[in-house]
């Protein structure tokens, strides 16, 4: 997938860097190196990197980790908006990024646990 700034714009409102959505974008599209926007940090792989370097270009209140109710085994992991149904960029347990409310993916999840899929 292709990600624009316009898709990070309501997310970057509340940044405190005017380039916040640009920055978000370039992260997930790769041109932007996570590294450069964190420092390296040694004991988190790529796309951990690239969560923890939104929620520092986003101003966001960290990253968190996707649990569904009554499971010790997290389904993906998001940056933390301060709201259920705010859009946020969320990593899954596959290594897929999507652009959704974290209440939205686990929804969509449940839904296709009940109905027998294996998830997204």
């Amino acid at each position: 997938m292709h990600y624009t700034a316009e898709m990070f714009a309501d997310l970057a409102r509340t940044a405190h860097d005017p380039e916040a959505a640009e920055k978000a974008a370039a992260l997930l599209n790769g041109s932007l190196d996570p590294d450069t926007v964190l420092g390296r940090l040694l004991h988190l792989d790529r796309n951990e990197r690239i969560l923890e370097a939104l929620n520092m270009v986003l101003d966001c209140h960290g990253v968190e980790s996707l649990t569904p109710d009554g499971s010790i085994y997290p389904i993906g992991a998001y940056v933390n908006t301060g709201d259920t149904y705010t859009t946020t960029i969320i990593l899954d347990e596959d290594g897929e990024f999507h652009v959704t409310s974290w209440g939205d993916f686990l929804e969509a999840w449940e839904r296709e646990q009940a109905e027998g899929g294996g998830g997204f």
